[in-house]
């Protein structure tokens, strides 16, 4: 509480009271000093009254916890920055005297969605919350926090205040009057535009400093012909950036105006044309006959990469002659990384290349794994004392296969691949390259002189067929049956072990009841795994 013998308060006299909430103004000061308030992080609630004349530059920076502010009608002047950063006020009401206000005081409210003005201020008015002079022949500020994504600027409008649009994410499109004369710097700075067209503000004559800057969604942007200057850093930062037409009369051009991997528009033997080949840019003649693209080819219509290792991709757009650049990109940037053709894997996973080409487009699909190898062979049960051949191949693109190391646990492996067992029971086998990278499946080795035989022409294992057997141990359903009915394999108290192949996709919830020591083998994918998983019983999943 800030009694009335106050008359003057220094700046920053409560800067930085993180615990601060509220705060009682009955002082006779008039003047809210500079960074009064600053990063007064709980501040909620704060009355002015009349009687203060001065907002301060930074009063109420990083005040994030006050959502609504009402300027008294005796403030005639708010200094810089006075409101930055204030990211949870939503509304702000300037009083009727408010004559000037000063750069980037509604810089960073992001939820700033409206700003009225009190009736009989003679210097700014409100239209529908967006803040205009009072003959609207100028934007203040379009509040950042609004979630429109068209607006039209008035049309009596000549020009546009530094940072009006700044920080507007939500906003895609914007329709500026043909009057405009003047744009401030960081006008449309960090804001959503996709695409921007001020062709026709004929008496626009400079494009300021940080003008688009980081527009992450700008797309496109097509300037003004009689425009003579293109600010320092005026698209910098805008990632999606790919086509800037500049007119001829552009003569001078921040060297940081654009990133590099914009495409700039220009006519032959300009200032601009200079500019791009001085500096690097890819460029198209504006005069130049332009051939579309019809078509877009890759040496390979899909890819397996290893992650870590680079490849190149080349692609040949028809025809040949095309004046339609060629983009790249990634469909999942945290995974693959692409720059013209060239692509580095990131981490595991799925994804796709794209490349365009004016309207012809081509996605590639990729998979990126963490090892090269893989054994080519189906996981799978054999039979005791059979030898099985295996072989390793490279399923990666960008990996070059030299030699192959065997290894093999619970039975043997001959260095070509041949694996083999007199003892039933699991065999890993693992495959290694000299670098490290490996590739391993099991199989499981039956002894079945020890099995009950079913005939291989079986198509359905009726109900209760085996039911209360009480010396079955082991099964193999052959390949062919597709159903397991009801109590099928129920009441069989020694039976440990049941495979159970792809081909059935049918099994009855009481096919096993009252077996307790059942383990089902079953492949990777299967009914069956489905099925263990479901009910609850023992279970080994062969991974293909």
């Amino acid at each position: 509480d800030l009694p009335s013998s106050v008359e003057n308060v220094g700046r920053y006299a409560f800067g930085d009271c993180r615990n601060l909430r509220e705060f009682t103004w009955n002082a006779a000061a008039g003047r809210v000093s500079e960074g009064m308030f600053f990063a007064d992080t709980a501040l909620l609630n704060i009355t002015l009254p009349e009687g203060v004349v001065d907002i301060g530059a930074g009063a109420f920076e990083l005040c994030p916890a006050i959502t609504e502010l009402t300027l008294p009608d005796s403030v005639s002047a708010v200094g810089q920055g006075a409101f930055r950063d204030m990211t949870g006020l939503q509304t702000l009401i300037l009083g009727a005297g408010v004559e000037t206000i000063g750069s980037g005081a509604f810089d960073g409210c992001a939820s700033l969605t409206a700003i009225e003005v009190a009736p009989g201020n003679t210097n700014y008015e409100s239209a529908d919350g967006v803040l205009y002079y009072s003959d609207e022949a100028g934007i203040v500020k379009y509040p950042a926090g609004r979630n429109e994504e068209n607006y039209s600027v008035n049309p009596s409008a000549i020009f546009v205040e530094k940072n009006a649009f700044a920080g507007a994410e939500d906003l895609k499109q914007l329709l500026l009057p043909s009057g405009i004369i003047q744009i401030g710097d960081g006008a449309f700075k960090g804001s959503g535009l996709i695409e921007m067209d001020i062709s026709g503000l004929a008496g626009l004559t400079a494009l300021p400093e940080d003008a688009f800057a980081d527009c992450d969604d700008l797309v496109e942007a097509v300037l003004s012909e009689g425009l003579t200057s293109i600010g320092s850093g005026a698209f910098y930062g805008c990632s999606r950036l790919e086509i800037v037409d500049i007119p001829d009369t552009a003569e001078v051009i921040a060297q940081d105006a654009f990133e590099i991997r914009t495409l700039l528009i220009v006519g032959e033997d300009t200032a601009a044309h200079r500019y791009a080949l001085a500096n690097g840019f890819d460029f198209r003649l504006r005069d130049a006959v332009e051939i579309p693209a019809q078509s877009i080819s890759v040496e390979k219509t899909s890819l397996s990469l290893l992650k870590g290792i680079p490849f190149i991709l080349d692609a040949e757009v028809y025809p040949a002659d095309t004046t339609d650049e060629i983009y790249w990109g990634s469909a999942d940037p945290a995974i693959l990384r692409v720059d013209n053709g060239y692509i580095r894997p990131l981490a595991w996973g799925e994804t796709e290349i794209l490349i365009r080409a004016g309207e012809a487009e081509l996605s590639v699909p990729v998979r990126i794994v963490d090892s090269p190898l893989e054994i080519e062979q189906e996981a799978c049960w054999l039979a005791v004392g059979d030898t099985y051949q295996l072989t390793a191949r490279c399923v990666t693109d960008n990996y070059q296969l030299t030699d192959i190391t065997w290894d093999c646990y619970g039975g043997t492996v001959s260095s070509q691949g041949g694996i083999g067992t007199d003892t039933p029971g699991l065999v890993s086998v693992y495959a290694s390259t000299p670098d490290g990278y490996s590739a391993w499946k099991s199989f499981w080795f039956i002894d079945y002189s020890q099995t009950m035989k079913i005939p291989a022409m079986t198509q359905i294992i009726e109900e209760e067929a085996f039911r209360g057997a009480a010396s079955i141990t082991e099964v193999v359903i052959p390949d062919g049956v597709t159903a397991i009915g009801d109590y099928a394999f129920a009441d069989c108290k020694a039976l440990s072990r049941i495979f159970i192949p792809d081909s059935v996709t049918l099994i009855s919830s009481s096919a096993f009841d009252n077996s307790p020591n059942v383990m089902i083998i079953c492949k990777e994918g299967s009914a069956a795994e489905t099925y263990a998983n479901e009910t609850g019983l023992m279970h080994y999943v062969l991974w293909k």
